[in-house]
């Protein structure tokens, strides 16, 4: 059994659409034909991956490739040392719900 993955792009109402399939052939089975698996299409290409249930990284950086697309590059975001606003809620909900007498700690 091998796998084959393809992938294309068609125009539908000026707007670009990827079009991702998994097929599996049997070559060790004479004139078997080649059934498709999985499909997916979207205007997302990783969200039609995601639809044909490709998740292999590998296999969805040479489906990239065929396709000449180009990955994006992540973004770095620094975050601040200070107070996480997580334990500000928290101990702000708390405070609140002792004074009214629910917590019961």
């Amino acid at each position: 059994m091998e796998n084959i993955y393809e992938a294309y792009t068609k125009t539908v109402n000026n707007r670009i659409f990827y079009f991702v399939k998994k097929k599996v052939s049997y070559p060790e089975l004479a004139g078997a034909p080649v059934v498709l698996e999985e499909y997916g299409m979207h205007s997302d290409f990783l969200k039609a991956c995601s639809l044909a249930h490709i998740v292999d990284e590998n296999i969805i950086h040479q489906l990239m490739q065929s396709l000449q697309l180009v990955a994006e590059n992540a973004k770095v975001v620094t975050m601040s040392k200070e107070k996480s606003i997580n334990k500000v809620v928290v101990r702000g909900a708390h405070s609140v719900l002792s004074r009214l007498g629910l917590a019961g700690i």
